[in-house]
């Protein structure tokens, strides 16, 4: 995987950079240490805490390689515990400059960086708040009661620190939903996600044959449209 970050690159990647997934705050690694998997086994996906299932990661692969094999577009799928404290476009833009995805001079190269959790709160994201308010007199009895003097100051400069971080995020969602409705092409595009489901796709979604639970729920379901239907 050999190529250069253009402009084109640097925005597609931007772009698909930041897929969040509400999971318990995980100490983050280091970019330098992420393996690439063209280099490691041949393959298109690295999955550093393993969130992938088997056959995602293989059908990921499969996929991938038949767009490289047909167009020549390399892809690279990478799932990290964290950013490491850099914005979205730096990790993004140093991974993919470490890697050299794409062939060279041909802008044909594509990363997806989904990374598991940021931390604002350092809490679990499912603790969190836009807003998370903080009393000075809710302390473990070990940890002893802060001054005054040093709690508040710090309690404003972080509120601060994460409004500017969750507006900047804002920002770049708002720039990426202007983007996509300005292009000529969005009314007409559509994917797997966006077609209709059809009753007969139930029994090979994985999101209702994943778990048993899930299996009986669609059974229920049917049987109470059963009964509706035969009573009409």
């Amino acid at each position: 995987m050999r190529g250069r970050l253009s402009i084109r690159s640097r925005t597609s990647i931007a772009l698909a950079a930041l897929i969040p997934l509400l999971i318990a705050v995980i100490s983050a690694e280091p970019l330098t240490s992420i393996p690439n998997p063209r280099s490691r086994d041949g393959t298109w996906v690295t999955d550093m805490p393993g969130m992938l299932r088997a056959e995602t990661v293989a059908r990921l692969n499969s996929t991938i390689g038949d767009l490289e094999r047909t167009t020549g577009t390399e892809m690279a799928v990478v799932v990290i515990r964290s950013l490491d404290g850099l914005s979205v476009e730096e990790a993004a833009a140093k991974l993919f400059d470490l890697w050299g995805i794409g062939k060279k001079k041909q802008d044909n190269g594509l990363l997806l960086l989904c990374a598991q959790s940021e931390q604002l709160e350092g809490i679990h994201p499912m603790q969190g708040g836009i807003l998370r308010r903080k009393v000075r007199t809710d302390r473990r009895p070990a940890l002893g009661l802060e001054a005054r003097w040093s709690f508040y100051p710090k309690y404003v400069i972080g509120l601060l620190r994460k409004t500017v971080a969750l507006g900047q995020q804002a920002y770049f969602l708002k720039t990426v939903r202007k983007r996509i409705e300005s292009d000529p092409l969005a009314k007409h595009y559509t994917d797997v996600a966006l077609t209709p489901v059809q009753d007969d796709e139930f029994d090979e979604l994985e999101l209702v044959t994943h778990t048993a639970d899930a299996k009986a729920a669609v059974y229920q379901t049917r049987k109470i449209e059963s009964r509706h239907a035969a009573a009409d």
